[in-house]
């Protein structure tokens, strides 16, 4: 086996690591015979050089406790180190436990053994995609193939190419515009998807989706980093801004052209570009109507979601790059059409700074990935960077600072899941992953969304080791998942330390009681739906047995208690009609600069409370419809 990152000693330490939390007996493969180590060794790669280097001190260090004593021992010194009051220690616990799960379950034949076959679902994707038309890749020139320096001229220089920068390129070109789209993330065709998470996340995401917040609890923070961003790895659901959200948008921010009127016609566009179509039931999965019995039996409001598809066949890995070509993410549907209308996307390229003469924009500069220069020279900016980025960009060019709220007021849309077991064959990995929602507690703040994933999606959440892990592990066939996520009132702040974003977010003690009551909301549910056991994600297993959501209510739960993520940063460069407090205009304009404009989720003014993609969407058209008159 050859290694990348990992030592021949580290590799041993992590084998023994996997075999303690997984515990495969027959007919299971030894992790030996897996290739788990391999699998974690990749992950590695392409984690920051900072992640790389505590995680591996940290399986050194552990290494000292799995060294004696069988695998039993093994596991209970997991057991008796997972209690430990150290949130260091807690923390890089359980990033080692869950890279373990995922790595030992992310391998093709223990997949398989588990019902869920990779391979099967790329065919069926490869076909799905010969029998459509679909789009080509079109105009993107490789930033590693450029060694040099180049300069090119263009009316608008685009950064980033997600849910905001696509659309704006595809708008302005359409329109007569010369348009340069700059992308950080490599362009991955729909043919090198493997519906295998385990290796998927290392390509698809930025820092191998190991990014999360620090603050009480830490919060993994997936970000997409592709041409696409991360509508190429989001669960397709589409919906428009809430009424009340708008209303308060004019109320707080002074942003009174933003009404459900005025945006009507940009989400009707939106839509139709993206084919957003309601996820038929046949095609919902069993996961789903789990979901569904539980909600129609208690009475609850929900149903399927409206998502941006065309030919979808319930391969259940949205999240991980579809094989079918199915899911119409921006990088699919927009960036061709701007491409058709004569722009150009640069892949692998880093925006570093914003050229400028006076306050008025001049071009972009941007670093490459074969080590040399992109100059584009324009006199209209576009920053797309996303919520993380974006303001770090900013700072860095002097740009937006003045009212003191760059980085700041950042919200997140925090989230986890619930797992119940049923007694009856569920597959959530079959049908469509977040198909139907629950919207009973919307007004509470609270939003109950399908989640599911394949094996090593779920071993690497379930908070638990050894005998336990395989005992649920071995019952995935009959296992429910559903998730939930609060319209936070916390706020963070994107910080820039040694060139890279660190995002402060604690969670709030109102907050923390939203998550606290959408976990019993989903026992209830599950319960209703015929469980007959509930796992609940908290920093430690907790099974809630036969009905029994009487230990959740009475629980008093701190927020380092919680097991969260994120994948809706947000606010971060906000609209505000005032100079005073906020980054940008109306229109989305930098205060106090000319000609610099941001459309991404740090435009948004506050938290949602629904998934935020078309939201971006609709603004970056409202935008590109006034630079147009502009």
């Amino acid at each position: 086996m050859s290694l990348v990152v990992l030592s021949p000693r580290e590799a041993s330490i992590f084998a023994r690591l996997a075999d303690a939390v997984a515990m495969p007996v027959a007919p299971m493969p030894e992790v030996a015979a897996t290739d788990a180590v391999a699998g974690f060794d990749g992950w590695l790669a392409r984690a920051p050089r900072i992640n790389r280097l505590v995680l591996r001190a940290a399986l050194l260090a552990l290494g000292v406790r799995l060294r004696a004593g069988d695998r039993g021992a093994r596991a209970e010194a997991l057991r008796r180190l997972a209690t430990t009051r150290v949130p260091v220690v807690a923390h890089l616990l359980e990033a080692l436990r869950a890279s373990a799960a995922a790595a030992y379950y992310g391998d093709e034949d223990v997949m398989r053994r588990l019902g869920y076959d990779a391979r099967e679902r790329v065919r069926r994707g490869r076909a799905v995609r010969a029998a459509a038309a679909t789009a080509p890749a079109g105009a993107v020139v490789d930033g590693a193939r450029i060694t040099g320096e180049r300069i090119v001229r263009a009316d608008a220089c685009v950064i980033g190419s997600g849910a905001g920068g696509a659309v704006v390129a595809k708008e302005l070109a359409e329109a007569g515009l010369r348009v340069v789209l700059l992308e950080e993330g490599e362009h991955v065709a729909a043919d090198a998807f493997t519906a295998r998470p385990r290796d998927m996340l290392p390509r698809l995401y930025r820092d191998a989706a190991q990014h999360a917040t620090v603050g009480r609890p830490p919060i993994l923070l997936p970000l997409g980093r592709a041409v696409g961003g991360t509508t190429l790895v989001n669960s397709g659901t589409c919906f428009r801004t809430p009424a009340a959200v708008l209303e308060r948008w004019r109320r707080d921010f002074g942003l009174d052209a933003l009404t459900p009127d005025a945006l009507a016609p940009h989400f009707e566009r939106v839509e139709r570009e993206l084919n957003v179509t309601r996820v038929p039931p046949e095609l919902a999965g069993a996961n789903a109507h789990v979901a569904r019995r539980g909600a129609e039996r208690l009475g609850w409001s929900g149903d399927f979601v409206q998502r941006n598809v065309r030919g979808c066949v319930g391969s259940g890995v949205c999240a991980y790059g579809c094989p079918a070509g199915a899911k119409q993410h921006v990088g699919a549907t927009y960036v061709p059409k701007a491409h058709a209308a004569g722009s150009t996307t640069y892949a692998g390229v880093r925006a570093r700074r914003i050229e400028r003469r006076g306050r008025r924009a001049t071009g972009v500069e941007a670093a490459t990935a074969g080590g040399g220069r992109l100059r584009v020279l324009c006199d209209t900016v576009v920053v797309a960077a996303g919520a993380i980025h974006t303001p770090a960009l900013l700072a860095r060019n002097g740009l937006g600072a003045d009212s003191g709220r760059l980085g700041r007021n950042l919200s997140l849309h925090p989230a986890t899941a619930v797992w119940a077991l049923m007694d009856e064959p569920v597959g959530m990995a079959r049908g469509v992953p977040q198909s139907y929602f629950v919207d009973e507690f919307a007004a509470d703040g609270i939003m109950l969304e399908g989640i599911a994933g394949p094996p090593d999606y779920v071993a690497m959440g379930i908070p638990a080791t050894g005998e336990r892990h395989r005992e649920l592990m071995a019952g995935y066939g009959s296992m429910a998942q559903f998730g939930l996520m609060v319209c936070d009132d916390s706020r963070g702040r994107v910080h820039s330390l040694g060139g890279r974003p660190l995002v402060r977010y604690d969670l709030s003690r109102a907050d923390t009681a939203r998550v606290k009551r959408g976990l019993e909301h989903l026992a209830e549910l599950f319960w209703a739906a015929g469980a007959h056991s509930v796992l609940l994600p908290l920093a430690r297993l907790r099974e809630l047995r036969a009905g029994d959501s009487a230990p959740l209510r009475g629980l008093d739960l701190r927020p380092e208690d919680l097991k969260l993520m994120a994948f809706h940063p947000l606010g971060s460069a906000r609209m505000d009609a005032r100079p005073s407090h906020g980054v940008l205009d109306g229109d989305g304009r930098v205060h106090g600069a000319e000609r610099v404009y941001v459309c991404d989720g740090s435009a948004v003014p506050s938290s949602l409370g629904v998934n935020p993609q078309i939201t971006i969407m609709a603004l970056a058209t409202r935008l590109a419809e006034h630079l147009c008159r502009s």
